[in-house]
């Protein structure tokens, strides 16, 4: 495998790939972590902490809202908010009830805004 200048900064032992890659979705591999570790800390956040259980009963009632307003498979929704923990729980849902979401972070320059 070709050195790369970052590799340096590896503990020792840690592998310079994930290769081979598993044939499933990060999705998947979410879904899988909330079944196996629902106990488990999801994610901390501004001293907030959340469980893998915690985060799927977010991602499903997010997803549950979207189809009670009638978003369905295949549908696009804008998704405004900033990088935090929820934003990924809500990309999460989108994974389980099918919408395209149209990303975009509140504190980035209005250029980033335009579809282009």
């Amino acid at each position: 495998m070709e050195e790369r200048p970052w590799f340096k900064f590896y503990d020792a032992g840690l592998p310079r790939t994930l290769h081979p890659y598993p044939a499933c979705t990060l999705l998947d591999v979410l879904k899988e972590t909330m079944r196996e570790r629902p106990n488990h800390t999801a994610w901390i956040f501004k001293g907030a902490r959340v469980t893998y259980a915690e985060m799927e009963r977010l991602t499903d009632a997010f997803g549950a809202a979207l189809v009670a307003l009638g978003v369905q498979k295949g549908d696009r929704v804008a998704l405004l908010m900033p990088n935090s923990p929820r934003q990924s729980s809500a990309s999460s849902a989108r994974g389980k009830q099918g919408p395209s979401f149209l990303r975009s972070i509140p504190c980035t320059p209005d250029a980033s805004w335009s579809i282009r």
